[in-house]
């Protein structure tokens, strides 16, 4: 008798503690961090290589939670480690925002998933015209204080874009961060070798002035294109070097500083320059009858070795943008 009982106690035990065993379910969205938080790569041991914590304001791609769908414990995410990048972070750190599933080829998920592209926007600033409606910038109150500086004379990169056709303008961020923070310098930060960073600061007066430009470009474009930013802003910043050294820059643009140009004046110099019907691969755009920047349709196989008309002259076409007749390149005062 007294062995049935224990047997019926100890079968009671057991399926107590089967019954709370808790499984990680998996969830598709983003972990959106509101504190400082360790991320573990076990939660148990509370190990954590590279002393990793969350970012306030960072979006992090979730895998699955612990706990209930009301009452959430933890959530494994995806980070940018080199060691270890999947982690559990508690889920009192942030936020959840849930994917809906969509359905179709052109689903959210299709569109932030790396090297899906079929093209590229190469988009260029012409900073002093940027600097009239953000002048509160660091790099505009540069300009303010040194107008004539030659720093102004040339296009600034203000993104080099991977596109997915069927995505529109939505294709972007195929990495660790799935949403666009309140402030750009709110994203992670980005690791740049030494001349790589200096480079990018001669044609991104953002990475000089530190407001952060570089950051977005590479966590909403740059991951869609390959997993090592200095490789993709050393490509970006060959072809803004080599566009500005074309003779549409050194013989039109810059001539042309400080006057109005004709919209026909300039599409001529763009062909004379990366040869016949090469407008048709150029956008132009203009705030306030000023020329604020320009875009270059280009292909989805981009490399520095290929001359920038081929690239240009081999991609697709590209609307005209909405500059009129005449327009002005702006000469900062």
């Amino acid at each position: 008798m007294h062995c049935f009982i224990r047997q019926v106690i100890l079968c009671t035990v057991l399926l107590f503690n089967f019954s709370t065993i808790t499984i990680a379910q998996p969830i598709k969205g983003s972990f959106v961090a509101t504190k400082t938080c360790p991320m573990y790569q076990s939660k148990n041991h509370h190990t954590n290589p590279g002393g990793l914590h969350t970012q306030i304001n960072t979006h992090y791609s979730l895998i699955e939670f612990l706990g209930t769908k009301e009452n959430p414990e933890w959530y494994r995410v995806y980070t940018q480690a080199n060691q270890s990048p999947l982690r559990w972070v508690e889920a009192s750190c942030g936020f959840v925002q849930i994917n809906d599933d969509g359905g179709g080829d052109g689903g959210s998920d299709s569109c932030s998933v790396s090297n899906q592209f079929d093209s590229h926007v190469l988009a260029l600033s012409w900073q002093a015209a940027f600097c009239v409606t953000h002048s509160s910038k660091p790099e505009c109150i540069a300009i303010k204080n040194n107008p004539t500086s030659s720093e102004w004379q040339s296009f600034s990169l203000h993104g080099l874009w991977p596109n997915k056709d069927k995505c529109g303008t939505h294709y972007g961020y195929c990495g660790s961060v799935s949403h666009q923070p309140s402030n750009f310098c709110s994203y992670p930060q980005i690791s740049l070798n030494t001349d790589v960073k200096q480079r990018l600061g001669a044609i991104m007066p953002s990475v000089t002035y530190g407001s952060c430009l570089e950051r977005h470009e590479w966590w909403k474009h740059g991951t869609c294109e390959n997993n090592d930013p200095n490789l993709f802003f050393t490509l970006a910043t060959n072809l803004v070097e080599n566009f500005n050294s074309t003779r549409f820059v050194t013989e039109f643009i810059q001539p042309n500083i400080g006057k109005k140009v004709s919209f026909q004046d300039t599409i001529v110099a763009f062909d004379n320059s990366f040869g016949e019907d090469a407008h048709q691969h150029l956008k132009l755009k203009c705030t306030s009858g000023l020329l604020v920047e320009i875009n270059l349709a280009l292909p989805k196989v981009v490399d520095s070795h290929t001359p920038l008309k081929e690239l240009i002259t081999t991609s697709y076409q590209i609307d005209k943008g909405n500059c009129s007749n005449t327009f002005m390149v702006y000469q900062p005062e």
